[in-house]
């Protein structure tokens, strides 16, 4: 049934196109302009080259978090909104059914938009003239005007891993956190959660990414990914339990 319920997505993104075209294209606008802004940051303000990671990196922290996310809740939102109608949901047959489905379906669309936003953060980077991949052994590099070392540790291949599994992870949570809010509250106050959590988390107090962000001060030759990618693996996990819970209430579907 769940894995049936996956193979929905294309035909609900065509239903969605204009609308996902385009916040594709603001997505991807909002990173070429980000690598510009912090290539010529580095340049001017530290003389550092910038490097093909750090464009990667510049792109999981204040844009994402600030306009990118509340962008892909609002896909999610309109996505996902076909499910709500009262033939689906008694399709479905239990609302423990319906929940899980809107996990996996939630899943599957942070995994593909990760896929985009990355893609979308490399070839800003080709595009905005830089060439070498990772340069944080070189006195020239961002990494080192960050924290007044080099360092040898960390390869290109492992921080885009590393970076690829972060913006799911924390995609994925505060979508979860969405999914609770929507079929709780409604959509609004879903997606006025997640622009507030954003901002929170890029601008004031983060709760997540003060222990979980990629930020180059952070990433010292004690880095533990494991506490990076843990904390939302864990957020996200518990999430689940708790919409799952909640799901067995009679008000939580129409």
């Amino acid at each position: 049934m769940s894995f049936k319920a996956v193979a929905e997505i294309p035909r609900q993104v065509i239903s969605r196109l204009p609308v996902i075209f385009i916040s594709s294209a603001v997505q991807t606008v909002i990173v070429f302009v980000n690598t510009l802004r912090w290539k010529k940051h580095a340049a001017s303000l530290y003389a550092a080259q910038m490097s093909v990671i750090d464009a990667v990196l510049f792109n999981c922290q204040r844009a994402f978090l600030s306009f990118v996310l509340p962008i892909l809740i609002l896909n999610i939102s309109l996505i996902l909104s076909e499910d709500e109608h009262i033939r689906i949901v008694i399709r479905r047959k239990s609302r423990q059914n319906i929940w899980n489905i809107s996990v996996l379906k939630t899943a599957v669309i942070c995994f593909c938009f990760t896929l985009f936003y990355t893609a979308a953060a490399l070839l800003s980077a080709k595009f905005s003239g830089i060439s070498v991949l990772i340069n944080w052994q070189s006195v020239r590099s961002v990494y080192y005007s960050a924290n007044f070392t080099t360092t040898e540790r960390f390869t290109f291949s492992g921080l885009l891993a590393l970076s690829v599994l972060y913006i799911f992870l924390t995609a994925f949570f505060v979508s979860m956190l969405f999914l609770i809010l929507k079929n709780s509250l409604g959509s609004v106050a879903g997606i006025i959660t997640a622009v507030v959590f954003g901002l929170n988390e890029a601008w004031f107090s983060p709760i997540l990414t003060r222990f979980s962000g990629l930020y180059h001060i952070q990433l010292t030759d004690d880095f533990d990914p494991l506490i990076c990618l843990g904390l939302p693996t864990v957020l996200s996990a518990a999430a689940y339990f708790i919409g799952r819970k909640i799901c067995l209430r009679k008000e939580f579907y129409y």
